[in-house]
């Protein structure tokens, strides 16, 4: 069969997020619980064995899920299966052994944010940077196990309806060049990790942007907004079509 279906990840497992191949070969799956049951978690597929399993959270969902050569990184969102009672009030971001099969540590990067809505790693800095629902960046050292620069953007990102209700998400990819690129609801910005500045680069003709993945040409985007697609150019005079 093609797709070939290996069924259902188990364990209350819902809507599947992102996900991310770890510095082991597998799978990672940022997931939420079902209606009505609490949390989410970090699902693990191996392609080889096709063996399932799920690393149950049962007060957050994992909104968000990036790896580097070293872990797999996950954000969290405060919101469970739809109607369950949220017993949490601040997102988290959490370091995920692969080896030991295990979260390592876990910070609340963003005061005040209930979601980690994107992550992305850069192998220029060896950081890993995030977006909340509130509209920061935020860049995370793994070696030093803390957030050592934030942000304020100057627009939300796109609300998409239950992941999470009502709050926008951010979307960043990391480009060839280890610069982050991402979208907030209606413009295209790069992160300059060389000097930690933002750079807005252009505003879309048509808001409520969703997802950023680099193309096969350097320097070439492709962006959803509402049913388009976009297609942009960063080297060159920046346009849309």
């Amino acid at each position: 069969a093609n797709p070939l279906n290996f069924g259902r990840l188990g364990q209350d497992m819902n809507r599947p997020f992102e996900y991310t191949v770890g510095p082991d070969g597998r799978i990672y799956i940022s997931c939420r619980a079902n209606y009505h049951v609490p949390g989410g978690g970090l699902a693990v597929f191996d392609p080889k064995t096709e063996e399932k399993i799920v690393h149950r959270d049962m007060d957050q969902s994992v909104q968000s899920v990036a790896s580097d050569d070293t872990w797999v990184y996950g954000g969290t969102s405060i919101r469970g299966g739809r109607g369950c009672i949220e017993t949490t009030t601040e997102a988290r971001l959490f370091m995920f052994s692969p080896t030991e099969g295990k979260r390592v540590f876990e910070c609340i990067p963003q005061w005040g944010a209930i979601t980690i809505g994107n992550l992305a790693c850069s192998p220029v800095t060896g950081l890993v940077y995030g977006s909340t629902d509130t509209g920061h960046l935020f860049a995370f050292c793994p070696q030093q196990r803390r957030v050592v620069q934030r942000w304020e953007m100057n627009d939300a990102g796109t609300p998409l309806m239950g992941i999470p209700e009502a709050h926008g998400i951010i979307h960043l990819t990391c480009g060839r060049d280890g610069d982050i690129y991402g979208v907030t609801r209606r413009e295209v910005f790069k992160l300059d990790v060389t000097t930690d500045r933002i750079v807005y680069l252009d505003q879309s003709p048509i808001p409520d942007l969703c997802q950023i993945v680099e193309g096969p040409e350097d320097g070439v985007f492709y962006i959803g907004a509402r049913g388009h697609l976009l297609e942009y150019h960063v080297r060159e005079t920046p346009h849309f079509r």
